[in-house]
C-alpha cells in the first residue's frame, strides 16, 4: 500500500493565507483495494451524510449561526439605548433658544424697571430735601 500524501501544503506561521491542494487526482487514493473501479472509500465517505458527525457539524453551524443573530439584536438594542440616553443627557443639559429669549426678556424688563426707580427715587429725595420746611408751597 503506498504512503498516504499530504494532500495540503502552507507555510508555517502563515497557514491560512498560503494554503493550498498539493496532490493530483492520480494520487487521491477512492478504493482499499488496487485495481480500476474500486470505490470503496468513496462510498464510506458518502455514507457519513446525515450520520453523526453530519448531524454534530449541523448543529454546530446552527448554534453559531444563532450566536451571530443575537450578538447582532444585542448590539442593535445596544445602540438604540445609548441613542436614547444621549437624547435625554442632551435635552436636560442642552440649551433651549425659547428659554434663553424669555430669560432675556424677563431680565430687559427688570432692568427698564430699574433703570425707572433711580430717576423717581432722586425725584423723591429732591423734593424732600429741597422742599421741607418751606410753608405755603
Amino acid at each position: 500500500m503506498p504512503a498516504t500524501p499530504a494532500y495540503f501544503s502552507f507555510t508555517a506561521g502563515n497557514e491560512a493565507a498560503t494554503i493550498a491542494l498539493n496532490v493530483t487526482a492520480a494520487q487521491v487514493r477512492r478504493s482499499s483495494t488496487p485495481g480500476v473501479g474500486g470505490n470503496d472509500i468513496a462510498l464510506a465517505i458518502a455514507e457519513l451524510r446525515g450520520g453523526a458527525p453530519d448531524q454534530a457539524y449541523q448543529a454546530f453551524v446552527a448554534r453559531i449561526g444563532t450566536e451571530v443573530q443575537e450578538a447582532r439584536r444585542q448590539q442593535k438594542n445596544a445602540q438604540v439605548l445609548t441613542g436614547a440616553v444621549d437624547e435625554r443627557r442632551m435635552s436636560t443639559s442642552g440649551v433651549s433658544l425659547d428659554e434663553e429669549m424669555v430669560n432675556l426678556v424677563r431680565f430687559q424688563r427688570g432692568f427698564q424697571a430699574s433703570a425707572r426707580t433711580m430717576p423717581t427715587m432722586d425725584e423723591m429725595l429732591d423734593t424732600l430735601i429741597n422742599r421741607t420746611g418751606r410753608v405755603g408751597l
